[in-house]
């Protein structure tokens, strides 16, 4: 590419950025409306089929347009994918899925690579990543709604359909429901989603003070491991040699977090979780400025921990944000806080201007100090391991209070039948 056209290329990534932070709140709250399956297939769909027809741009201002409406359409999916799932499994099945989940992110990533690296026409290069998403139509058939999310709608007789669904898939026989017990969850769920169905999500967030705060600090959390995360990507030294294996082996890189995060989040509690991989992020970038040069191995395996670190903690800042939000809310919660979060992603590259100006060591200072800051943080949040989803605001503000947050024994639930 020519010298003088390179800002096309970044503009494509900034584009690409932008749309991901206008799109981001919008599918939380199109999935609070219309469903997690709906949200989900639509955006897969809709955003394959704009990416393959992308291929056919004719000029710039053409192909960086449909860039930035795929990138608004399609920046919800996994955030969907990933509460749908949340809300169909038992409490202690979470962190176990959330590893399975993360893993196929560098794979996917690796398999960019190898598609890049044998085709060199970018059109047909977009034709082929795309195309598989196009299949996600099929989830219409293959997969069930939420059956949180169905409760909170007062849709009984779909959930119902759908536990019988997962027995005979499971093969075991549904089991019979207290008719009481039953009535009276429904009964409980109509009352507290009339009162936000007619009312703007909005004000229903403000209206209670204890889910409001948690949103600013979870955000703040947010902006915190973005922060870090991105920054220690971008500022990490460029590797030479082929550049399609360097971004299949930077994607690899990220699979032994996904095990680590799995060991870690069995092992303690989700603020401890969160908390320690913070703090050892900043220890890393302590031990990192102190290290001399020469020993450019043992500065690089430091700059590796420090990044290892902080992708556990971003993966841990997922799962915890969705635990601690109402049904009722919740795409929409984990969208908000995402969106906020990408600040501190917007804010990354800017540390490459104080590592020009004041060196490479005030950058790591400042995401050192942006760590301990996450860290804190996190203490003032609830503890959410192996408690039972809340499905509305009022069980979310008695999370940690109360025993109403533990694994339900009774009632409507798929935990009966998995």
């Amino acid at each position: 590419m020519c010298e003088e056209n390179k800002w096309k290329l970044s503009m494509v990534g900034s584009v690409n950025n932008f749309g991901q932070f206008i799109g981001i709140p919008i599918s939380g709250i199109v999935a609070d409306k219309f469903g997690r399956k709906f949200t989900l297939v639509f955006c897969a769909v809709t955003s394959a089929a704009i990416c393959i027809f992308q291929s056919f741009s004719f000029n710039y201002s053409m192909f960086l347009f449909l860039e930035l409406l795929s990138s608004i359409i399609s920046s919800g999916i996994y955030s969907i994918t990933f509460i749908l799932a949340m809300e169909s499994i038992l409490p202690n099945q979470r962190v176990l899925y959330y590893s399975i989940l993360e893993s196929f992110l560098p794979i996917g990533a690796m398999l960019v690579a190898l598609i890049a690296s044998q085709v060199k026409d970018w059109r047909l290069l977009l034709q082929l990543s795309n195309f598989p998403g196009l299949l996600f139509i099929s989830y219409f058939w293959l997969t069930e709604e939420s059956m949180r999310w169905l409760e909170t709608q007062g849709k009984h007789d779909k959930v119902i359909n759908t536990l019988k669904n997962i027995a005979n898939t499971n093969k075991k026989p549904m089991p019979e429901l207290p008719h009481d017990t039953q009535t009276k969850k429904l009964d409980d769920v109509d009352e507290t989603n009339d009162d936000i169905s007619n009312s703007n999500i909005f004000k229903d967030i403000i209206r209670s003070p204890t889910i409001f705060w948690r949103m600013i600090r979870c955000s703040l959390v947010w902006i915190a491991a973005t922060l870090v995360y991105y920054g220690l990507t971008i500022n990490a030294t460029d590797i030479a040699g082929n550049k399609y294996m360097n971004f299949a082996m930077a994607s690899f890189i990220e699979i032994p977090s996904c095990l680590l995060y799995y060991l870690i989040m069995e092992k303690m509690s989700r603020k401890s979780s969160l908390s320690s991989t913070f703090i050892l992020t900043a220890v890393t970038c302590v031990l990192y400025n102190v290290t001399p040069d020469e020993l450019h191995w043992l500065k690089l395996s430091l700059y590796m921990v420090g990044k290892l670190a902080i992708a556990i903690a971003f993966s841990i800042v997922y799962m915890l944000t969705a635990e601690i939000f109402p049904t009722q809310l919740r795409a929409t919660m984990v969208s908000m806080c995402s969106m906020i979060g990408r600040i501190g992603s917007m804010l990354a590259p800017q540390t490459t201007l104080l590592a020009q100006f004041f060196g490479g060591n005030v950058t790591m200072i400042v995401f050192c100090a942006t760590s301990i800051l996450g860290a804190a943080i996190t203490t003032t949040l609830p503890e959410s391991k192996n408690i039972k989803l809340p499905d509305t605001i009022d069980e979310a503000e008695r999370i940690g209070i109360d025993d109403s947050t533990k694994p339900e024994k009774n009632g409507i639930s798929n935990e009966n039948f998995v």
